[in-house]
């Protein structure tokens, strides 16, 4: 009875505050975006494997050689390129969505080893059945799934976070600056050289020597390493020394997982 009186006693006067009503987080729930990302992409993946055979083996590529022949062949097999096209169009919401979701699994996992295990043991795994799907094959070296790209993905992740975190001594620095700037534009320089010589054909813009490949390549890495150079004094002065050479240490990370993508042939390749 006394201690009943007592908590009263205690309690009067006291005010009830209402509880706190936590606001619900507003957006697109982390399961949804995966059930997002891997719809998209067996929609991409069927019309790729399935539906892009079957236009073949209709005679797609024979119909192209001219007007007549294409409008001929459209008015049969016009419903299912124009359903092809647009299966194709929704698959390409599947990849950035993947990678979206990959950076998420950087910043939040455990453990970044497991993570880059899990990934490079399904690239393996899916390699086969992908071959299977797009060339007929067991193995087909010239072409490699998705996975290879994440997996190259995380890995450059992974770097940039060990050079935002290290600390070495000036020399290394000095490599890492040296590196950004002859490596990236060495990955970018034949690739535009490329997109050049399709677009213009040969000799580039009509001048005679602009036809000889090397010295077109070698002049675009030159301008490409000049302005990389320009642009690491330019970010030096304004942010200091020690974000400019992360910034080129990361470019030089980059430039080398490009690279990687690219010998390997992977999916989207270094891009």
């Amino acid at each position: 009875m006394e201690s009943a009186q007592t908590v009263s006693a205690q309690t009067e006067g006291t005010v009830c505050e209402p509880p706190v009503r936590r606001e619900k987080k507003k957006g697109i729930p982390g399961s949804t975006v995966k059930i997002i990302a891997v719809v998209t992409m067996l929609i991409d993946h069927v019309a790729a494997a399935l539906f892009t055979r079957l236009l073949f083996a209709r005679g797609y590529w024979g119909a192209m050689g001219n007007a007549e022949s294409f409008f001929a062949w459209m008015r049969e097999n016009g419903v299912l390129l124009i359903v092809t096209q647009v299966m194709r169009l929704i698959g390409r919401l599947g990849f950035p969505i993947f990678c979206f979701l990959l950076v998420e699994g950087f910043q939040k996992t455990r453990s970044i080893r497991k993570y880059v295990f899990r990934l490079g043991l399904f690239a393996l795994i899916s390699e086969v059945p992908f071959d299977l799907a797009f060339s007929g094959k067991l193995w087909a070296p010239g072409y490699q799934n998705v996975y290879f790209t994440l997996l190259i993905g995380i890995l450059t992740l992974w770097a940039f976070d060990a050079v935002a975190k290290w600390k070495p001594g000036k020399w290394l620095q000095v490599l890492c600056i040296t590196g950004g700037i002859l490596l990236l534009p060495l990955w970018a320089a034949p690739r535009i050289y490329l997109f050049l010589e399709n677009m213009f054909g040969r000799p580039l813009f009509g001048l005679p020597f602009l036809g000889q490949k090397w010295p077109v390549i070698l002049g675009i890495y030159l301008i490409l390493s000049g302005a990389m150079l320009a642009a690491y004094g330019i970010y030096r002065y304004k942010k200091g020394e020690d974000r400019a050479w992360r910034i080129w240490g990361d470019m030089a990370v980059l430039a080398v997982t490009m690279t990687l993508a690219s010998l390997l042939q992977t999916d989207y390749s270094g891009m």
